[in-house]
């Protein structure tokens, strides 16, 4: 689990979750996300997840002050970790109620996103697909 394939092999299962939602005609692109409803998000994986995202500038500044990228690895396994263990077992794209579905897809967008910076940030590339 703890190694580059498994963070790549999660944002991967996440960019399939987001390109299944635009096939599905939620267009992420066209979300005002200040209009988004993110009190619908209360699981406590969700919000475990949204608290490991705020902390991403702080780690990526000190695995730059202190020269060491283990900060920065460490980082991104307990996000993917956390991801995985919240998205498992919900089934994101069936969800009816349409605020919570568009806030989990906003947060799946965002995890993705911070696994692919720090991932890239560490020289490791992504794949788009499996």
């Amino acid at each position: 689990g703890n190694s580059a394939p498994y963070l790549q092999y999660t944002y991967t299962r996440f960019t399939s979750i987001l390109r299944k939602s635009h096939v599905l005609r939620l267009n992420l692109k066209t979300l005002d996300v200040w209009k988004l409803n993110f009190q619908t998000l209360k699981e406590p994986t969700e919000l475990a997840i949204i608290k490991h995202l705020i902390e991403f500038p702080d780690v990526v500044a000190a695995t730059d002050k202190t020269y060491t990228t283990n900060h920065l690895a460490l980082y991104l396994y307990e996000l993917a970790n956390l991801a995985s263990q919240c998205y498992e077992p919900i089934r994101v794209l069936t969800d009816d109620n349409k605020d919570r579905l568009n806030a989990r897809l906003i947060l799946i967008e965002t995890t993705a996103s911070v696994l692919k910076t720090g991932l890239g940030l560490l020289g490791i590339g992504v794949l788009e697909k499996i």
